[in-house]
């Protein structure tokens, strides 16, 4: 009788892992060696998405995301546009939809209304399954370094023996200590300076692989993915959806410790392997969403509802005026 209860025990100590702070729901896999879980950024889609709901492309895909059987999904910053007007909506047609648990390593606007802690907890932290750690940081909280609470934290899980590390964050602040790969992410909002110092030297001691995924592309990527191997064992990839025709997700496999990707597109797109979305590719392909003419009525409408355009017509009057009197005095100078 004993026995058997040992059994149970380590069998629901396998089966069930970390719970979301999104929708309750836990990490279950019935084979902690083979399970997959879904990764993308940016969920509240473009940042002119004022409508307190998740991107469309992300919405009219749930049930194409459930029946992935994923684990879990993980989100990488920008979940809300805005927490406070947001999460209502977010808990009724996301989180309570999905049949995942959901995390999130949070971005700029996740954190920007000071209420994210008290509402879904910490904003850095780690779990295993099986011989896998999964590792979420938060790359806004030190401007992009990672230090004190949660450099410990990071060095910590990177010495939990593992075959692969997955290291979730929004920013992708690798791109910013490699020669190579500096002007990739074009806009994206600079960040601290420690992870050549620091960081990089525990990836690449790590027993195992390491996959370091950023979730902030910016709005003019060609793709929403990026893939870029450095030494033997650090992987960088990126991935985001913007409410674009270019939004896809990716699907990681984790086969008896081997790690597979593949992109799945939200709008009908083929897509290539997750390592065709190389530096090549990024160099070679430029963003091009087109422009649909029929929407030009809505952009003029749009434009004449924003402050920002009123204040650059009246600066631009007042600046005219201001030329004008000076080419008047001037004028009358001569003629004195």
């Amino acid at each position: 009788m004993k026995g058997a209860l040992i059994i149970v025990i380590l069998f629901c100590v396998q089966c069930f892992g970390q719970e979301s702070p999104f929708n309750k729901r836990s990490i279950q896999v019935q084979d902690d060696q083979n399970f997959k879980f879904i990764v993308s950024g940016h969920f509240h889609g473009d940042s002119k998405n004022v409508s307190g709901f998740p991107a469309a492309t992300l919405l009219g895909n749930l049930d194409e995301i459930n029946s992935k059987d994923a684990a879990f999904m993980m989100s990488l910053g920008d979940l809300f546009l805005s927490l406070k007007k947001d999460v209502k909506n977010y808990d009724r047609v996301l989180f309570s939809k999905l049949d995942m648990p959901l995390f999130n390593a949070v971005g700029n606007h996740d954190i920007e209304e000071d209420n994210y802690k008290s509402k879904f907890g910490k904003t850095y932290f780690w779990f295993t399954v099986g011989d896998n750690v999964m590792i979420v940081l938060d790359t806004e909280l030190d401007n992009g370094d990672i230090e004190d609470a949660q450099l410990k934290m990071l060095k910590k899980a990177l010495k939990q023996p593992a075959k692969n590390y997955f290291v979730f964050a929004h920013r992708p602040i690798w791109s910013e200590y490699h020669e190579e790969l500096e002007d990739v992410f074009k806009g994206n909002t600079s960040s601290g300076t420690n992870f050549g110092d620091e960081i990089y030297p525990l990836l690449k001691k790590a027993t195992g692989q390491v996959y370091m995924f950023g979730g902030s592309i910016g709005g003019e990527a060609p793709v929403s993915f990026f893939y870029h191997k450095k030494g033997k064992n650090v992987h960088y990839i990126a991935n985001a959806i913007r409410n674009l025709p270019r939004d896809g997700m990716l699907l990681v496999e984790v086969l008896n410790g081997e790690v597979k990707f593949t992109p799945f597109s939200l709008t009908g797109q083929n897509l290539k392997s997750l390592e065709s979305y190389n530096l090549n590719y990024w160099d070679t392909h430029d963003a091009d969403q087109g422009f649909n003419w029929r929407l030009l009525p809505l952009y003029i409408f749009q434009m004449l509802q924003s402050w920002h355009f009123w204040v650059g017509v009246v600066l631009t009057v007042l600046g005219g005026l201001f030329i004008l009197w000076i080419r008047k005095r001037r004028r009358l100078k001569k003629a004195a």
